[in-house]
Formats: structure tokens, sequence, C-alpha cells
């Protein structure tokens, strides 16, 4: 049996859930889009006291950095929006994500989406 999605004119070409080994730890995508071109995103959750909640990327070499700051939260946190992460084959491809706290902010689940559009 072979099921494809889609949603909003864009192909769900994968998506998931994983719980961090650690809440503060950083979540790897290593990403192979075709023959010739791979590359990573990397999503870091930083706790500071200091600074409002914010979402930052930053981009060196072939991997894309994501600094979630301050994304404690029981109920989850996340993009709003789908992020674009590149154009593989002509096509866009983007990232949604959502971030949820658990056990008193010990533990963290991520659910994330990439789509490509159609």
């Amino acid at each position: 049996m072979e099921i494809k999605l889609s949603n909003a004119g864009y192909n769900i070409i994968s998506s998931g859930s994983v719980i961090l080994y650690e809440a503060h730890s950083e979540l790897k995508f290593s990403i192979k889009a075709s023959e010739d071109f791979s590359f990573e995103i990397v999503l870091q959750f930083i706790n500071d006291d200091k600074q409002e909640r914010s979402l930052d990327k930053e981009v060196r070499d072939n991997t894309i950095y994501f600094k979630c700051a301050n994304f404690e939260n029981t109920i989850g946190i996340g993009t709003v929006n789908p992020l674009p992460i590149a154009t593989v084959a002509g096509k866009e491809w983007l990232l949604h994500f959502w971030s949820y706290t658990m056990g008193d902010n010990k533990v963290r689940k991520v659910s994330y989406t990439f789509f490509e559009k159609e």
C-alpha cells in the first residue's frame, strides 16, 4: 500500500514526532534531497531568562540553524506558518514544527512536517 498526503497545495514529504534526549538539546535533520544536494537543519532549544521568546534563523555552509529561545510551554509552541528551507528540483520546501515541554520542562517532544510545493 502507498499513501500520499497533501495539504493546501503542498505534498507532505515527511512528518513525525520525537522526544529529545534532553529538553535543551539540539534536534538535527540530515536531509539528502537529491543525488547532488544534501543539507542539515538544526533546531536549537535555548532557555534564556534574559530575553523574550524568539525564533531566529542562521545559515552556515549547508546547515540551517533555527534558534528557539524560551520555547518552554506544556501546551506547545512553534511555527504559525511553515518556514521556507530550500528549493529542490524547482520546488519550494518548507518546515513546520511544534515543541512541547513535559515533566517540569525536563523533557521535550517535537512534532514536525516537511512540505513540498505541488
